[in-house]
Order: structure tokens, then sequence, then C-alpha cells
């Protein structure tokens, strides 16, 4: 039997950069094979190519045998490849069963009387939850008032109601506790035994040695190996990874030196069904790290102390010995505190403004004289943090929207900005 897919000779460049190298791809009926790779090895564009986003520049794509041409996502899905994004894509104010059936919502009439059969649709959402062991979920249920890891779930039923016969998961994993892992790879068990195959991208390999049955290694955009994932081990995939041996990859850290003064001291951060008198330090120099099942309110520590949600208090906090009062983002700013927010695209950016832009917008005090902003000032620490924090663009006025999260030491991604 030929393989499901079968991609030979992949190539792809941008701006006369090449991306993609003569990478080949097999995936078999049923199997789930992990695609690794350091971040700009070139996962993501050769799944792009896979599921129509990108069009190929070299090579050829086969399914089932038969060579095919994807130029759109639309002849992808023709063919039962669904991609996966590593962020929920799902309509929170909508029911489950329209969340799964958006695109192929069953209806009945004709013309201006046409509406949507919502038994039909909540009988076929039914088929599809139970098919993905979740039989105890109504499909009238709201999808906003399900768990993040239930919304991932219902996003593969949505999928396997277009009947996806490969599916790219990137990053599935990323916001899931371990028991809420367990209950992906339970649904990915599932589909394997209905036949359906996953390319599963990830950085997490346990998981990958859980979960897979064959490896393939990119990097620098090229082949680095391929695997049957219960011949392996880690450092083999990893040598192949980075290209060369990894010795001690997870080294003893060295203790704390208690001679530093605490950076930030916190006693009795509290917020209303999140957090209750909770207490830590942060020694300069050092990482502190906050653990906790999803709902255990570790997730708000540190959105409570930056005043980002209301209501957020503390009995007493110090920044650097000065009293820090939680009086809302300004004030936290100014105290000296940032905060990275996990939804990065809701949260963390303004897509439509410049890098510059978004790299100022929560300091612009510092570049204002009464309303005009000191563009010299501004350009010249932006130009700074550009060059510490290695970001590689065409210019600090390309728009952040266009900006890939890919980190790598060789290419200056024409597509986009890159962190090294």
């Amino acid at each position: 039997m030929a393989d499901l897919i079968n991609m030979t000779g992949i190539g792809k460049s941008f701006g006369g950069i090449a991306v993609l190298s003569d990478v080949s791809l097999r995936v078999g009926h049923g199997k789930v094979v992990a695609l690794l790779g350091a971040n700009g090895a070139g996962k993501s564009t050769l799944m792009k190519i896979l599921s129509g986003n990108y069009t190929r520049d070299a090579g050829e794509i086969s399914v089932d045998g038969k060579p095919v041409e994807f130029r759109v996502p639309a002849n992808a899905i023709a063919e039962g490849i669904r991609l996966l994004p590593q962020e929920l894509s799902v309509f929170p104010d909508l029911s489950v069963a329209e969340n799964i059936m958006l695109g192929a919502l069953p209806t009945r009439g004709a013309g201006f009387l046409r509406t949507v059969d919502r038994a039909v649709m909540e009988d076929r959402a039914s088929e599809l939850l139970v098919r993905m062991g979740l039989n105890w979920l109504s499909p009238k249920t709201r999808m906003g008032a399900v768990s993040h890891h239930v919304q991932r779930i219902v996003e593969i039923a949505r999928a396997m109601a277009g009947n996806a016969r490969v599916l790219i998961m990137d990053e599935p994993t990323a916001s899931l506790a371990e028991t809420e892992v367990k209950m992906l790879f339970q649904i990915i068990r599932r589909l394997q035994a209905q036949g359906v195959s996953i390319v599963y991208i990830s950085h997490y390999l346990k998981e990958v040695f859980e979960v897979s049955d064959e490896i393939v290694v990119l990097r620098d955009g090229k082949n680095a190996g391929l695997f049957e994932t219960r011949k392996t081990d880690v450092d083999t995939v990893l040598e192949a990874i980075v290209g060369n041996r990894v010795g001690n990859l997870y080294p003893d850290f060295a203790e704390p030196d208690h001679t530093e003064s605490d950076v930030v001291a916190v006693s009795g951060l509290t917020l209303e069904g999140w957090l209750r008198g909770v207490d830590f330090t942060i020694r300069k120099g050092q990482i502190t790290g906050m653990h906790g099942l999803i709902g255990s309110g570790a997730e708000m520590a540190g959105r409570a102390l930056f005043g980002a949600v209301p209501r957020a208090s503390a009995d007493s906090a110090t920044i650097e010995g000065r009293a820090y009062a939680i009086r809302g983002t300004r004030a936290a700013v100014k105290a000296g505190l940032g905060l990275v927010a996990a939804e990065r695209k809701r949260e963390g950016i303004i897509s439509m403004l410049s890098l510059r832009e978004n790299m100022s917008v929560s300091n612009l005090p510092r570049f204002t004289t009464g309303l005009t902003i000191q563009r010299k000032a501004e350009a010249a620490t932006v130009a700074e943090w550009i060059q510490r924090l290695t970001i590689r663009s065409r210019d600090a006025e390309q728009a952040i929207g266009t900006c890939r999260a890919a980190i790598s030491k060789r290419y200056a991604w024409p597509d986009g900005c890159s962190v090294t």
C-alpha cells in the first residue's frame, strides 16, 4: 500500500534565501509522525506547503500514490488534510455544535427561507463528540463555557466533520496540563484506530516518544534524521536536531546566592477566585518558577502583581526595596515591571502597528515631550533592543503582524522577523 502522504525533494525560498532544500516526508496510513527541529528549521514552512498555505518551488507531493497540486488550502482540505494551528481558532459565543459544523452547516428550505437545520447539526455534532470520546458534552453548550483542552478536541472534531484523513497538529499541548495531555493522546490513539494519520509538531521529546510511531528531524531547512521511535533514544534525536552531541541536558543548578537582595518581595497577594495570601520573592539574576495545574491560580499571579486584572491586592510588596502598590498597569511599568502575556496575539501585540511602535507603545512617556514624540530617542532605543535581542526583520517599520516567531541564527527571514 502506498503511503498516504509522500513529499519528495521539496524546496522553498523567500527573497532568494532557501528555507527548504530537497526535503522529504512520508506519512503512512494511521501513523503518527513527529516532525521535529529547532525553531527556524523549516517545520512550519513544510506544513504550510502540505496544507496549501504556501506553494512549493520544487519537489512533488502525492496522496495515496497520486500526484497532487496544493495551490490553496481548499485543495489540501479536499484531500482530507487539515492543519490545526497552535493557537485555538474557536468562537466562544457560538455553541459546540456550531463550532464543529462551521463551513458545513446543514440547512433546510430554499432561497430566502433557507435556515440552519439545528436538529441535524446537533445530531451530527453529537456523533463526532462520541467519536472523540466526549459523549458527556452537550452540542448545545456554549463554546466559551468549556475548558481549553476540550476546545482543542472540538477543533479536532471540526476537522473530522470535513472527513480529515491527515491532521497536522502544531504544538497541541503547549498550554495543556499533564492530565489534559493524556486525554489528547487518548484522542490521537482513537483516531489512529480509525485510520487517521497525524503529523505531530512538538518541542517536548517526552511526549514525542510516547505518542509517535516515527520521528522526522529537520535542521537548517534539510532532512537531518528519520527514526523509528521505538528503536531510537532521546540523545540520538537531540543530536540530529542540534547537529552535535548533547552532554548533560539538565545540569545541576548552582545554589542560590543568598547574599543577593530580593528584587521583588510579595506578601499576601490576593485575587478573588484565584489567589489567597500568596507569598514569593525573586532574587537578582535568578529565574523564579511558579507552577500549578490549570485553575490553581499560578497563571494569574503575574497578571495580578502587574495590575492587569481588577481587584488584585497584596498585604505588602517591594520592588528593589521600594514600596509597590498594585494600582494598574501604568503604575507597574513605572515601578519597573513588565508582563509578557500568554495570549500574545490578543494581549501582547498590536498587529497592524510596526515593530518600532509595538516596542515603544508601553513606554511612550519616556519619548514624549508635551504632545510631541521624540522620534530620534525612540528610534535609538528600539535599535538598541533590536540588537540586544538579535531581532531579525526587514526594518523597524515592518508591521509586527507580518513577523514570524522563529528563532534562527542563519536566516534573516524575508517574510518576517525572528529572534536569535
